[in-house]
């Protein structure tokens, strides 16, 4: 009978242990690389065949150089969801950034070599395709590096697309990319090519690339007949680069120093070349001359001239540069016609736009968004005030509020119901000034104008109701309801030195504060107390000028606040006037925010800023 022996297998143990070891091992190598051809496999799919997985068990490793971060996310975000894989890690890099950005191609007897840099794997590969149709029949060798920095990629590729085709009418050649400039130098297979790549250097170069290098040579060279006769005129970065047809080198000579003469200090680049057509010599004379005058007036633009047809498109240094460069289409040399028009006006700050109605006159001045805006405003003129002789002194300027041209028209049908006055908007706050014809009128309109303005807008007044004229007492006696508020000391007509009188005004306004209504230069009613005990004390200080002070807190913007405090201080001066100071002694001044007494910070604080101050000077 069998014995089972237990002490025997002890001896089996050790193979046993071998064979599940291979076992194990094996598998895990089969695993790994199952993973790694279906990972790899996902990423070529994907187009990101630039990175390689690789794995321990089911824990990976991506390596390769990304075109981009995103690129680099794509890559571990495919590997991860993969069946199968745990977890991913990378060791990838990022492609480096080089300027000046540079592509190249150089077309020699039996070969075309690209040097230079591409954005992406892709692009590369584009180039090639490109490049290969171009030049079938020839050997192309690639020296191109992958790397970002590109100006713009849409630019780019086709400004090396347009440079691969210009290059195949050559015998030897070369197109060059650096940044936004584009170079081209070699000989051309004959006059015929040499002359359609002046045409395609013109009219197909890509708009954002500028032509910085032109040595393109031809065998046995003609003056050619073309048409359309085309001349260009572009100024940017301080240089003026001058393109296109001449009928002879002395017409040629006269548009350089003309160019000089206008725009002196630009650096000028002479891409124009020898021609024959339409227009006349001297009709062509005519019509670059008053292109470069109008560049002139530009920061920066172009003018154009195809055949009779004349096209500007730029930015105006100033409003009154822009209303030249307008105004001027309309006396275009004889015979040429406006093509196209792309005018930018200057951008204005603060935006500042006002009109003043007076004895049946209307001026409208400052700046309005566009014609369309302006004519609208003049024609809202006509229909509000329909008897006034309108005068437009408006110029265009960019930087309007939103819904600025809604105000400026409201603003005018308002003002149409005073007697006269003004009204001027700057930035968002409205301020108007005039006369109403009764309280009633006057209250309408503040009501209407604050709660009709949109959003982010304010309204201030100074419209007045003519009171009917009172005869005024000679002397303060005479005014029982008045003196009834002075003080023993404050009813003295004793004459006072300087600083008896400065200390007597500051005793006064610690005391007492002359109010205004809300952003008006009107008094309150509780004011009048203590103005009258000023004039009263102003009245004996015979010997001394007075300069009265106006401040505001912070509240508003601060040109705004400085004509406040101005029309405030000079409200005073006037009350004080009125009873019997002589104007000579007094002056006004507005001082707006500038000179705080306390941190704009409270209510409290904001209204000790808001005051009135006397100070007293000798003659």
């Amino acid at each position: 009978m069998w014995k089972c022996k237990p002490a025997g297998w002890l001896y089996g143990l050790p193979l046993l242990a071998l064979l599940w070891l291979l076992v194990i091992f094996g598998e895990r190598r089969n695993v790994e690389a199952d993973l790694v051809e279906r990972v790899n496999t996902t990423l070529e799919d994907a187009g990101l065949g630039w990175a390689k997985a690789d794995f321990s068990g089911r824990d990976g490793v991506l390596s390769g150089t990304a075109d981009g971060i995103k690129d680099q996310d794509d890559a571990i975000a495919l590997a991860e969801k993969t069946w199968g894989v745990r977890i991913v890690a990378e060791d990838m890099n990022i492609l480096r950034t080089e300027s000046p950005y540079t592509w190249s191609a150089r077309k020699e007897e039996n070969e075309l070599v690209l040097n230079g840099f591409v954005p992406s794997r892709k692009d590369r590969k584009a180039v090639m395709n490109m490049a290969k149709a171009q030049f079938p029949d020839i050997k192309i060798r690639d020296n191109m590096e992958i790397a970002s920095g590109e100006p713009d990629h849409r630019t780019f590729m086709e400004t090396v697309g347009f440079g691969l085709k210009q290059l195949s009418a050559f015998n030897y050649g070369r197109v060059g990319l650096r940044d936004r400039n584009f170079s081209i130098e070699g000989l051309t297979i004959d006059a015929a090519s040499f002359r359609g790549l002046k045409q395609a250097l013109r009219e197909e170069l890509p708009i954002d690339m500028r032509l910085s290098l032109n040595r393109v040579k031809a065998p046995d060279i003609v003056i050619p007949r073309v048409s359309p006769f085309l001349w260009s005129a572009q100024r940017e970065d301080k240089r003026l680069v001058l393109s296109g047809h001449v009928h002879s080198k002395r017409e040629r000579t006269d548009i350089l120093e003309n160019a000089r003469r206008l725009m002196p200090g630009l650096k000028i680049i002479d891409n124009m070349e020898i021609a024959r057509g339409d227009p006349s010599e001297r009709q062509w004379e005519d019509g670059t001359s008053y292109a470069l005058s109008q560049l002139a007036k530009l920061e920066k633009g172009k003018v154009r001239l195809r055949n009779f047809d004349y096209s500007i498109a730029g930015n105006a240094s100033n409003s009154s540069s822009h209303a030249d460069v307008e105004d001027s289409l309309a006396n275009l040399p004889r015979g040429f016609r406006v093509d196209e028009k792309k005018l930018v006006a200057p951008k204005v700050s603060p935006y500042i736009w006002r009109a003043d109605y007076h004895s049946k006159r209307l001026t409208l001045s400052g700046h309005v968004p566009d014609k369309k805006t302006r004519r609208a405003i003049k024609a809202q003129a006509k229909r509000s005030f329909p008897k006034a002789i309108i005068l437009d002194k408006m110029k265009v300027g960019r930087g309007a509020p939103k819904n600025w041209s809604r105000v400026a028209n409201y603003s005018l049908s308002q003002l149409s119901r005073l007697d006269d006055g003004s009204t001027m908007i700057w930035n968002t706050e409205i301020e108007m000034r005039g006369r109403a014809t009764s309280a009633r009128r006057r209250i309408d309109i503040q009501e209407r104008m604050k709660g009709d303005l949109p959003r982010g807008y304010q309204f201030f007044d100074e419209i007045r109701v003519p009171e009917p004229v009172k005869k005024e007492p000679e002397t303060f006696e005479q005014l029982p309801e008045i003196t009834q508020y002075l003080e023993d000391d404050f009813q003295s007509s004793v004459p006072l030195q300087r600083d008896d009188c400065q200390s007597y005004l500051n005793t006064l306004l610690a005391g007492q504060r002359i109010h205004f209504a809300t952003a008006s230069a009107k008094f309150k009613e509780d004011s009048y107390d203590v103005l009258t005990k000023l004039a009263h004390t102003a009245g004996r200080c015979p010997e001394s000028r007075i300069e009265i002070q106006g401040h505001t807190d912070s509240d508003g913007s601060r040109k705004f606040n400085e004509f406040l405090s101005l029309r405030r201080a000079r409200s005073v001066v006037k009350y004080l006037i009125e009873n019997g100071i002589s104007k000579d002694r007094l002056s006004a001044i507005g001082y707006g925010e500038a000179k705080p007494v306390a941190p704009n910070d409270s209510k409290g604080n904001k209204a000790k800023n808001r005051r009135i101050e006397f100070k007293v000077k000798d003659f």
